[in-house]
């Protein structure tokens, strides 16, 4: 009885020091590629990991349909990041919402690439702001498009490219 009394009172200091607005990260693996996120204020923070020295991509759809993703593409070259916020229109047609009318949703980039995989990291609004993106609530349903390329290139084609239903 006293071994249970000493662990309830350890489980209850430990959860104690949990603070009340803490967001407990969220991961999925797939075909290679894992990708963590958390809600971080008015933001989402995600890690995007592939094998790949090429780029990678995770696209939000409230449906399973290609068309209507916003799609955010990364890649490292040369050791400098570049993630680009996009929107597919059409099959093989995606373009940056600037270029659509909308607004970048992504800041905090960062990312690195070895011999063999490249981590892109970056945080996305959570409120849309125009009809390219989504709002990223908790709780919400998504299918969240993966995808990777053995090229750098944002035009070039995946060679992996799949989906999954997730809960935010």
């Amino acid at each position: 009885m006293k071994t249970y009394a000493i662990l309830l009172i350890t489980l209850y200091g430990l959860m104690a020091t949990i603070p009340a607005n803490f967001n407990p990260v969220k991961k999925i693996e797939k075909n290679g590629m894992k990708i963590c996120w958390q809600f971080n204020g008015d933001k989402v923070d995600f890690e995007v990991f592939a094998p790949t020295k090429g780029w990678l991509a995770i696209g939000f759809n409230e449906n399973s349909n290609l068309v209507g993703n916003n799609l955010i593409m990364g890649s490292v070259e040369n050791g400098k990041v570049r993630v680009s916020d996009r929107y597919i229109v059409g099959f093989g047609n995606h373009q940056t919402v600037e270029s659509l009318g909308g607004v970048n949703h992504l800041s905090d980039i960062e990312g690195e690439e070895n011999k063999e995989e490249t981590t892109i990291r970056f945080s996305v609004l959570k409120d849309a702001l125009d009809e390219f993106h989504y709002d990223l609530l908790k709780d919400k349903e998504f299918h969240l498009l993966i995808a990777y390329s053995q090229e750098d290139d944002f035009l070039h084609h995946s060679i992996m490219r799949t989906s999954v239903e997730i809960v935010f």
